[in-house]
């Protein structure tokens, strides 16, 4: 009788093992259905590594003070860090719209490169460009507000 106890503990233990074990690959699929598998997604990592990249290299020609990039110096170098980033972020997204094996929602990264390029170009200009910000960052709200399902 004990022999039969302990089978049936362990025929229940297995069960409640493999449930689990399907919870969690249902979770990874809805995950991935929805975008939110940020574990796995190499193409993020890589425009952050390439936005460094380019903040390195710019802020290394400043520093050496190179002929070939006059327009270049230390007041607008983190506008063009900026302006960059923006661009690299723009290039992320389209990317993600165009392969689907990178799908995932945008829109907060296509806000975050028109609040960095407006930034960015505001270094290489004498108006004030806050304004712009401000608009940018309401009509992506907006446009998320109206979107919603």
């Amino acid at each position: 009788m004990t022999y039969q106890n302990e089978e049936a503990g362990e025929k229940r233990q297995d069960e409640k093992a493999e449930e689990k074990r399907l919870e969690k690959e249902e979770d990874q699929e809805e995950k991935l259905e929805k975008g939110w598998d940020w574990q796995r997604d190499s193409l993020s990592g890589a425009i952050w590594a390439l936005i460094l990249i380019w903040a390195g290299v710019l802020l290394l020609f400043v520093q050496l003070d190179l002929a070939f990039l006059g327009w270049l110096n230390w007041g607008n170098v983190w506008g063009a860090i900026l302006f960059g980033a923006a661009l690299l972020l723009g290039l992320e997204s389209a990317v993600r719209l165009r392969v689907p094996a990178y799908t995932r929602p945008i829109r907060g990264r296509i806000i975050l490169a028109a609040i960095l390029a407006i930034l960015g170009i505001s270094q290489f200009t004498d108006v004030p460009l806050w304004p712009l910000i401000m608009i940018a960052v309401g009509v992506g709200i907006l446009v998320q507000v109206l979107t919603q399902r």
